[in-house]
């Protein structure tokens, strides 16, 4: 994840890098930010990285109300949502999942990746969380065919011989299959969802 705050970039690259990145630079971070929106008002991905400042800290409740906040605004400004607004959707999943809310987690996966086909993460995270042995094999297949070098396949490959208890070798030789005979370039009708409602509700 990339920090690309304007205020803050310098010192917080240096810190985070270094190693030497405390629950103090978070909070003065979420502060300098909060104090931006207040003197500034809204602009595009604060609200997003003050959700992730408080999800570096575990406070998961404060994360959400800053992902949702993003996610309300972006959506006053875009009627349709862009691709821009994946990432905060994709970490908000991420969230629900880091609380066992998986069903608010799937639904928001799937709406990320209804914004934006080609998002390597959410098929990686959506994976395990698909409750049907196919939709995470095409998960995991279209995840590879967007980034054939990564380091999750196989680890993917025994998660899912491990969820659905089926032999890691009959996973890779159903992937291949998959792989040599699914269109992965099409939408998979499997991930169709509308904008989740629960998003604006308080």
């Amino acid at each position: 994840y990339i920090l690309d705050w304007a205020g803050v970039l310098g010192i917080g690259i240096i810190k985070r890098w270094s190693g030497k990145f405390e629950n103090e630079d978070i909070d003065n971070f979420i502060e300098i930010l909060k104090q931006s929106l207040i003197e500034n008002g809204y602009a595009t991905g604060i609200n997003t990285e003050i959700g992730f400042l408080y999800k570096m800290k575990g406070n998961l409740d404060k994360a959400i109300e800053y992902y949702t906040k993003e996610i309300r605004e972006m959506s006053k400004i875009d009627s349709v949502p862009g691709i821009s607004i994946a990432k905060t959707i994709n970490n908000l999943a991420t969230v629900y999942k880091n609380k066992q809310d998986y069903e608010k987690s799937i639904d928001l996966y799937k709406f990320a990746l209804n914004i934006n086909q080609n998002y390597f993460e959410a098929y990686i995270s959506f994976c395990w969380l698909a409750q049907n042995y196919e939709l995470s094999l095409k998960c995991l297949a279209r995840a590879y065919t967007i980034r054939p070098s990564n380091q999750y396949t196989e680890q993917l490959i025994q998660v899912i011989s491990d969820l659905y208890e089926i032999d890691s070798e009959k996973v890779v030789d159903d992937l291949n299959e998959v792989l040599n005979e699914i269109d992965l370039s099409q939408p998979f009708e499997e991930l169709k969802i509308e904008m989740p409602k629960f998003l604006f509700l308080d």
